[in-house]
């Protein structure tokens, strides 16, 4: 999904820490992944993967509102009836959100939000270096809604 389209669903979304988020997509620099999508099974079980390593490794890492809103997250996409599921991350100077999307309706079955572990500035530095090593970085950043930077391959 484009920017414009999350933006749009998360304006019209009830909760208000989505709100927030697309709030901060208007208003701020983010970098904004536009994703990918993959079988509601596949995503589920590996975030749900990632959430058990979370707990069982890094517990110290994550808050225990982060750990309440990504089981939560799991729960509504097994709940989910999506055959594929859509992927983005929005990254803002605070949180890092993760939309999972059903790939047929557009609605939004799940989200994760985290605290950000890095600036935005230090993300912008570390696909630098990706670049420079000569691999993709997917991210693009946009400040107040206009997009201002996207990294390529050189």
């Amino acid at each position: 999904m484009t920017f414009t389209q999350v933006l749009t669903k998360l304006k019209a979304y009830p909760d208000d820490k989505i709100k927030q988020c697309a709030l901060e997509m208007e208003n701020d620099d983010v970098l904004f992944q536009k994703g990918f999508s993959k079988p509601r099974t596949e995503l589920q079980s590996l975030y749900a993967l990632r959430l058990n390593i979370a707990k069982d490794i890094n517990p110290s890492k994550f808050t225990k509102d982060e750990f309440k809103t990504w089981d939560l997250a799991m729960k509504d996409l097994l709940k989910s009836n999506a055959i594929n599921t859509y992927l983005n991350v929005v990254h803002t100077k605070l949180n890092s959100y993760f939309f999972f999307w059903n790939s047929e309706s557009h609605k939004l079955d799940a989200y994760i939000k985290l605290k950000s572990k890095s600036t935005i500035e230090e993300s912008e530095l570390r696909n630098d270096e990706i670049i420079e090593k000569g691999f993709s970085v997917s991210q693009i950043k946009f400040s107040k809604g206009v997009k201002v930077r996207d990294w390529k391959k050189k």
